[in-house]
């Protein structure tokens, strides 16, 4: 069986996997959430990235065997009139 985690403190994210019938994990992972890009769609992809792979790395230290382990991780963007909020 599949373990999911999901790397977000977001109270919507975790509606969403509820709603869809999921059992999971939540793991709030402390990142920087600064880059250096202004475009939203790539900030989203690299702060996502961070957060799972800081949940990765958290999980490792409780000596968690991440073989059969999903990771959900993700950020949001603000964009209005093509400009980032």
């Amino acid at each position: 069986m599949i373990e999911i985690v999901l790397a977000s403190a977001s109270p919507r994210r975790k509606e969403i996997l509820e709603q869809l019938g999921l059992t999971f994990t939540t793991l709030s992972p402390q990142v920087d959430e600064t880059t250096q890009t202004y475009a939203a769609d790539e900030a989203v992809r690299e702060i996502s990235l961070r957060k799972a792979k800081e949940a990765v790395s958290v999980l490792q230290k409780e000596g968690k065997d991440l073989s059969d382990t999903l990771i959900i991780a993700a950020d949001t963007a603000v964009v209005h009139n093509m400009k980032q909020l």
